[in-house]
């Protein structure tokens, strides 16, 4: 984490650069870092990972990045543009990039993240940039010559003004309450309202297509704020935000309640639909590895409707309760292309499975130890019947 009021810290700029801290310049008025005299687009500034901070490094973990930036064209070519390639094209946009060499000599790149153009401001403008983002084990090999994280990706002429650069674990806002046991499996959801950080989104993610953005936004209604998810950049019917549900929570044969506030900046109306990926714990050879069910759709959505209440229950079976993990996603049937908008997301259990069954007396003897029970479908696809068997019968 550095803010740069007391300094670059470890921070050290790329050959060929000049590196300058400036007093008053970032967003809220303190120091921020300045890269200039860049001309190839490698060239930013960066940290040495050395064997402490190497070390602290946990693979295959969730990191939060964010980091504040500005671009601001210095350096114009005869007949080139006064504006970045980031700002006028979606190209050459910021990225937190990972370099090493290793003991033999061998160099390798990774992006760990780039700023779709789609989420491009204006030059001379700070802006957020906020992923989560993952280290494999071999990112941080022992025996490399070295290893370094560096932030960089415009164009030459462009400077880079840098502050509140930060990687750090998810805190235990993001992750259920495990002191109260009560409480804990009340909502297989966790963060979402989008309230829990004014930066991060975790631990929903982007799904879809590449140039496709997620975000964090704020709208006042009624002189109350209020922070909710937003895509841009979509062309994928299935671009959309994603999270597992907390699985170990679901009990089979209940009924679960999903409600979501969607909000599709479309012209014509579209559907949203509510899915789960059920990720199987065998699956069948050259089939795929999960099973896709379909919650249900929420009423019709377009910009002019605004935001659109959507609520659908959905049975979870045994194959769901024993299933690897479940992700809830949105489809949206009708537009790849619309910017689309997420609030207030639950699934909350409204029926416990079903243990008794009360009947009249005149038709008991109709039932018996060992006779099975259908239980219709509760969607459009008949598959979705369960069958039960009686194992004991009560009289009073």
């Amino acid at each position: 984490v550095s803010d740069f009021d007391n300094g670059a810290g470890d921070f050290k700029k790329a050959l060929g650069t000049s590196m300058e801290l400036l007093d008053g310049d970032s967003p809220d008025g303190s120091t921020a870092l300045k890269v200039g005299n860049r001309v190839r687009n490698w060239q930013g500034t960066f940290i040495n990972m050395r064997s402490l901070l190497r070390d602290c490094v946990l693979p295959d973990e969730v990191y939060l990045f964010k980091a504040k930036v500005k671009l601001v064209k210095s350096t114009v070519e005869a007949g080139g543009s006064i504006e970045s390639n980031c700002m006028s094209a979606g190209t050459d946009c910021p990225a937190l990039n990972l370099h090493a060499m290793s003991a033999e000599n061998q160099l390798a790149w990774k992006t760990l993240y780039q700023l779709p153009g789609v989420a491009a401001v204006q030059d001379g403008e700070w802006f957020d940039m906020v992923a989560p983002i993952t280290f494999a084990a071999e990112h941080f090999d022992p025996t490399s010559k070295y290893q370094q994280l560096y932030i960089a990706g415009p164009e030459s002429g462009v400077d880079m003004y840098l502050d509140d650069v930060s990687i750090v674990l998810p805190g235990a806002e993001f992750f259920p309450d495990a002191s109260n046991p009560l409480t804990l499996c009340d909502d297989l959801i966790i963060n979402g309202d989008a309230e829990t950080s004014p930066d991060h989104f975790f631990p929903w993610v982007l799904e879809g297509n590449r140039g496709a953005h997620l975000s964090l936004k704020t709208e006042t209604v009624d002189g109350v704020d209020n922070q909710y998810f937003s895509v841009e950049g979509r062309n994928k019917m299935w671009t959309s935000i994603k999270t597992v549900l907390l699985h170990d929570c679901i009990v089979a044969n209940s009924i679960y309640k999903f409600k979501a506030r969607v909000r599709l900046h479309s012209t014509e109306p579209a559907k949203a639909r509510l899915t789960i990926r059920s990720h199987l714990t065998d699956p069948v050879p050259d089939q795929p590895a999960f099973k896709v069910d379909s919650v249900g759709d929420c009423p019709p959505v377009s910009g002019e409707m605004g935001w659109v209440e959507c609520e659908r229950s959905f049975l979870f079976q045994e194959r769901h309760q024993s299933a690897v993990k479940i992700e809830f996603i949105f489809v949206v049937e009708g537009d790849d292309t619309s910017d689309i908008d997420y609030d207030d997301i639950s699934v909350v259990r409204s029926a416990p499975p079903i243990g008794k069954i009360i009947v009249p007396g005149d038709v008991s003897s109709c039932w018996g130890v060992g006779a099975e029970i259908l239980t219709t479908s509760h969607t459009l696809t008949p598959a979705d019947h369960n069958v039960d068997t009686i194992q004991a019968i009560e009289t009073t």
